[in-house]
């Protein structure tokens, strides 16, 4: 479900992998996470938030913004002069544990 959501969202918008910078999405579990992120052939070492499954596992409903925060956060630490229109894009996407 949710590789179908980010792949429409993708298209309706016109953009394609290399425009994302940074896709940070929630999953159930890191298999999954990697499976969604490997099927939209998207780079999960540079392109991919980590899921911080083995940091703190799935926290529901909180998860897809924790994992917002840690990458706005380690993006403002390397560059703190960040959010200029058109320096980069980010793409959040969430699905269950009570969001829609």
């Amino acid at each position: 479900m949710m590789q179908s959501a980010i792949a429409a969202a993708m298209k309706k918008f016109g953009v394609d992998v290399k425009g994302i910078s940074k896709l940070v999405y929630s999953g159930p579990d890191a298999r999954t996470h990697a499976g969604i992120a490997g099927a939209l052939k998207f780079d999960p070492k540079t392109q991919v938030q980590d899921g911080l499954f083995g940091v703190m596992g799935n926290t529901g409903a909180a998860h897809p913004l924790m994992l917002l925060v840690r990458h706005c956060s380690r993006r403002r630490r390397a560059i703190p002069y960040w959010w200029r229109p058109g320096r980069w894009r980010r793409r959040d996407a969430s699905q269950g544990h009570g969001r829609d």
